[in-house]
Formats: C-alpha cells, structure tokens, sequence
C-alpha cells in the first residue's frame, strides 16, 4: 500500500513564516511617521483613492526634511489635505521621488 501526505500551505511553517515576515513588513511600512509628529497615509489606501491635484503659484523651499519643494508651475499630485493649512503631495512625475507637506497657500488645488 502506497500513504501519499498532502500539506496544505497553512500547515508549512515555511509559508508561514514568510506570511508573517510580510505582514510585519506591511505594518512597519505603513506606521512610518512623518518627524512633526502626523502619520504617514496608508499606501493601499491612496492608490484606491482618486487622486487630485495641484498647481504650485510660487516656488517654495522645503524648510524641514518632512516638506517637499518645488518650483513655482509645477503640477503635484495631493495624497491627503490635512486641512490644517498643509497637504502630503508627491511629484507628478512617477520618476521623480519627492514627497512631503506642502503648504497649500503655495499652490492651487484642482
């Protein structure tokens, strides 16, 4: 008589293992904080969220590492309006890596 053993994934310590890597990788990401003190959004939460945008009226000069400069006509994509005078953006540009606060009296939300 031949005894075959099928292990389902969740019985492989192996899979489980990495499954709990990734969730804790997942949740380190995701609980980054910005140095003023305001959390960081959740990654899976914008890319579901329409985006909106802005166009910057002035040139501005980031004055901690948690804003974003940018020239004055640059269009920027908005994450977040925080309403308290500041929104998270990031560069249009998928290329360009820049991200941060930036204060909305600077440009012109669309």
């Amino acid at each position: 008589t031949t005894t075959t053993t099928t292990t389902t994934q969740e019985d492989d310590p192996q899979v489980n293992a990495a499954a709990a890597q990734l969730d804790h990788t997942h949740l380190s990401s995701s609980s980054a904080a910005y140095d003023n003190g305001g959390a960081a959004a959740d990654p899976a939460a914008e890319q579901q969220a329409p985006q909106s945008k802005a166009v910057a009226l002035y040139a501005y000069e980031a004055q901690a590492d948690w804003q974003m400069a940018f020239a004055a006509g640059e269009t920027l994509v908005v994450l977040t309006d925080r309403g308290d005078g500041w929104a998270e953006c990031q560069a249009e540009d998928p290329n360009d890596a820049r991200r941060g606060l930036v204060p909305v009296s600077y440009v012109r939300m669309s």
